[in-house]
């Protein structure tokens, strides 16, 4: 949530940088991460496993790992994720589902590093 509360604050807008194990033709390869107020966050899990993605808390160490801000993160691996900004409201709909790790509409450009066999760098304008 913090991470989203800076960029959309940016005057040059968000610059996502990644190295090229990160770059994807399709999301809903890894799992999207999900902040959620700590109460009730079984309800929480549930209703986004609702949504058709397998949902599990984050643990460290066998405790639920806990935000900077106090929340929980619920990772969502979802089979494919084809309309982002869509599932990214629907999340937010949620009771106790606070943000998502989909950065719909805050990036500018996105910087790719790939390793010394591919191209180099990579500069997607958004």
């Amino acid at each position: 949530m913090r991470e989203k509360i800076a960029a959309a604050s940016s005057r040059e807008g968000l610059v996502i940088v990644a190295d090229g194990t990160k770059s994807v033709e399709a999301l809903g390869k890894g799992s999207l991460p999900v902040e959620v107020e700590p109460f009730g966050w079984e309800a929480t899990l549930d209703a986004l496993a609702s949504l058709g993605c397998e949902a599990q808390l984050r643990l460290a160490q066998s405790h639920p790992f806990v935000t900077d801000g106090g929340h929980c993160t619920i990772d969502c691996q979802f089979p494919g994720i084809t309309e982002p900004a869509a599932l990214d409201t629907v999340i937010k709909h949620i009771p106790g589902a606070l943000e998502s790790g989909l950065f719909t509409g805050l990036a500018r450009a996105a910087v790719i590093a790939h390793d010394e066999t591919e191209n180099g760098t990579e500069v997607i304008e958004l």
